[in-house]
């Protein structure tokens, strides 16, 4: 039986920007993101990103500077099982941008090749995370580590199943939910 984590990117993994993580520079991981993350790995779980990443098709930074930016990010995290983004803008009309659930099933689908689903958790931070993840039949952890720190249910179509402060509180969840 396999069990998966799907994770959004920034405000989960990285401090997130209101102007976007567009170089390598730019990038800034919490320190507790690769412990966590490897706490995730020590229990066999499956880790992907599910990330909208629309500063692409906003024309701020190139599939090559997002590429730049995961090349950064991986070896300081270490490995994921896969990486999914939508480089869409909001108004494309793309079936992968979430709250839609398509970038999620798409990962599911890479993690059903290895076997049967037993586990599958959605951790983002946003209601667009949530109802995505929601859709997609995950249980779902909002942390307040990204740009809203405050949880505010009015704004969430979905609510979470779990809020965390962090990734480290959301995998202590996970594990202990699990």
């Amino acid at each position: 039986m396999v069990k998966v984590v799907l994770l959004d990117r920034d405000g989960v993994i990285n401090v997130d920007r209101h102007e976007y993580v567009k170089s390598p520079a730019e990038l800034e991981i919490f320190s507790y993101a690769k412990e966590a993350l490897d706490r995730l790995r020590g229990a066999a779980y499956l880790l992907y990103i599910v990330s909208n990443q629309s500063g692409v098709g906003r024309g701020l930074m190139t599939e090559s500077d997002l590429d730049a930016v995961t090349n950064k990010l991986v070896p300081a995290v270490g490995p994921f099982d896969g990486i999914f983004y939508c480089p869409h803008k909001p108004d494309d009309g793309c079936d992968c941008r979430k709250p839609l659930p398509e970038l999620l099933r798409r990962a599911l689908a890479d993690a059903k090749t290895r076997g049967p689903l037993s586990e599958v958790w959605m951790v983002g931070d946003s209601p667009s995370d949530i109802a995505a993840g929601a859709a997609a039949g995950c249980r779902t952890v909002l942390v307040t580590s990204g740009l809203n720190p405050d949880y505010d249910p009015a704004v969430f179509d979905v609510p979470p199943d779990y809020i965390a402060g962090d990734l480290t509180e959301a995998v202590r969840l996970i594990l202990t939910a699990g």
